[in-house]
């Protein structure tokens, strides 16, 4: 064999290992070892004396075996972008240093701060915390406070992007893309079900193990719990509850406004028995407003899904309001029944002291009732009523004549006012 054979069988070698997939063949690292050592056992090179080609091939197989391991090394095929729009964020990450050895790490992020994100990472949110998962496929998942979820699977199919979350707890709202040239796999688990789609726009709330929470705003959603499953349209919501069966109903978000002011749905009404219930839900759907189980009021959504249903309550009392949509098969019920009270009556006020308009010292102890929980104001001045509707105020006192003007406010924003005059000696 010439001096120049043995390089132009490591050159050959290292040509085929150029050429090697990440995975190498079962014997390979073994015959490239053996053939430098054989090289190396030669006398001399042209160049180089027998020990100096024997630690140049030892080196170069050193070389060579380590950069063959960090080849071997897996690593993550895709990764999503995190980015933290609001609070905090906790990232957990586990990432392959060499051949079977990981590394795991925990890390906080703040307002602003991104990371890469790969299957088997998983993010938590603070009570303030908000954030954005970007995937490379345009889909995005935005993360809401106190939400905790883990990125299981992102890779790239034969149709498209294949992506699936688990939701352990907390809420998100998910914007899957889907292209003219794929079809985009988009799951989400929960504890309890599992949510697919293929193009869409859907809200999701973990309550619990035994409670997930899901709406459709876009698309079509297919959620599995157990052995039920059910298709949910956009404008439509299900409460997927353990031992139930599973329900899809109307979206409906309900306000009462009253003189232009909203109001919670389970209110007092004030002095005015007119009011307006407002709310959204799919465009055109007809909606119906019962009050003791009789219709009372009836509207359509507009283009815009906004629909308002006005309505009078004929008398003093507390009423149990429910709202309905007209679907094919009857009314559907989109908000379980309230108590809804309706109160026109001003609450009392009696001055128990002092019993006298002649004081003495530069304060004096105001004390007297009204309506249990009403709002009292004594000038600057304000307390709550108890439960049997007694109130106090330290007043202060100028020396001479002082006007008390005592104000109470129920529930209901009904209103009573008493004005009288203490003197201070």
């Amino acid at each position: 064999m010439s001096a120049t054979e043995p390089e132009q069988t490591v050159e050959r070698l290292l040509s085929r290992l150029a050429a090697e997939p990440v995975h190498l063949r079962p014997g390979f690292q073994t015959r490239l070892i053996a053939t430098l050592t054989q090289a190396a056992a030669r006398k001399r090179a042209w160049f180089l004396p027998a020990r100096g080609w024997a630690w140049a091939a030892l080196t170069l197989a050193l070389l060579l075996v380590l950069g063959v391991g960090w080849l071997a090394t897996p690593r993550p095929a895709a990764t999503a972008t995190l980015e933290v729009q609001e609070g905090q964020a906790v990232v957990q990450q586990t990432r392959p240093v060499f051949l079977t050895i990981n590394r795991s790490s925990e890390r906080t992020l703040t307002k602003g701060q991104t990371t890469e994100l790969a299957p088997g990472d998983r993010v938590r949110t603070d009570a303030s915390g908000e954030a954005i998962i970007r995937y490379p496929s345009g889909s995005t998942t935005e993360i809401q406070p106190g939400t905790d979820l883990s990125l299981t699977e992102l890779r790239k199919g034969d149709s498209g992007w294949i992506i699936r979350l688990k939701v352990w707890a907390g809420e998100t709202i998910h914007r899957v893309r889907r292209t003219l040239d794929s079809i985009p796999i988009f799951e989400t688990e929960t504890p309890l079900i599992t949510a697919g789609v293929r193009g869409t726009v859907f809200r999701l709330h973990a309550i619990s193990e035994d409670h997930t929470y899901l709406a459709t705003d876009e698309g079509l959603v297919h959620v599995q719990m157990g052995d039920q499953a059910v298709d949910v349209p956009a404008g439509y919501e299900v409460d997927a509850i353990a031992g139930q069966p599973l329900q899809v109903r109307l979206q409906a978000a309900i306000q009462i406004n009253l003189a232009g002011k909203p109001k919670a749905w389970e209110a007092t009404l004030s002095a005015v028995s007119a009011f307006t219930l407002e709310g959204t839900a799919p465009p055109g759907t007809t909606m119906v407003l019962l009050v003791n189980g009789k219709e009372v009021a009836r509207g359509q959504a507009d283009q815009e899904g906004r629909f308002t249903l006005p309505m009078t309550f004929p008398a003093e009392g507390t009423y149990s309001l429910e709202l309905k949509a007209v679907g094919p098969d009857g009314l559907v019920p989109v908000a379980p029944p309230v108590p809804f009270t309706y109160d026109a009556t001003p609450p009392s006020l009696e001055i128990l002291e002092p019993a006298t308009s002649e004081v003495t010292g530069a304060s004096v102890t105001l004390r007297g009732r009204t309506e249990p929980g009403a709002l009292v104001r004594v000038g600057s001045l304000q307390t709550q009523a108890d439960a049997q509707g007694l109130f106090s105020v330290e007043v202060p006192l100028i020396p001479g004549t002082n006007e008390i003007t005592v104000t109470a406010t129920d529930a209901a924003g009904n209103t009573v006012i008493s004005t009288f005059y203490l003197v201070r000696k």
